[in-house]
């Protein structure tokens, strides 16, 4: 028996901001949206990927990774792709990321949205080589 994951939902403090910069960096559709008792949340989709963005009424303006929950972001893409994408994370509004290598040899680009606010350890989402069927 295997799963596959469903849908992802991040938690944003601006759903329509977070709503724009996503459609534009995944070519993403928007499949419904709306508020209810928990706040404003808006559904995006793909042919691979189905990504939630809601923001909580009442909620922390700013994101952690030390606490339980998410800690960071990452979508595979081509290592021969990789400037590519760097070129559309900053046209969809991110500041131009950094390349990181990581242990075992897979470079990301390491970028954080514009509009998120600044703490000691910014929300932070990653696009990274994929050169082989190791996903580590």
């Amino acid at each position: 028996m295997s799963a596959i994951l469903g849908h992802l939902t991040l938690s944003v403090t601006d759903v329509a901001r977070s709503r724009v910069f996503y459609t534009r960096l995944l070519g993403a559709e928007e499949l419904f949206s709306g508020e209810d008792e928990i706040g404003r949340f808006s559904v995006l989709a793909t042919p691979r990927l189905r990504l939630g963005l809601r923001a909580h009424a009442g909620g922390l303006d700013r994101f952690d990774p030390r606490n339980v929950g998410l800690d960071h972001l990452a979508f595979h893409v081509a290592a021969d792709e990789l400037d590519g994408w760097r070129e559309r994370l900053v046209e969809a509004g991110a500041s131009p990321p950094n390349s990181v290598t990581d242990t075992w040899g897979h470079t990301s680009l390491r970028m954080i949205p514009t509009g998120s606010r600044s703490s000691s350890s910014p929300p932070r989402a990653d696009l990274r080589q994929d050169s082989s069927q190791d996903h580590r």
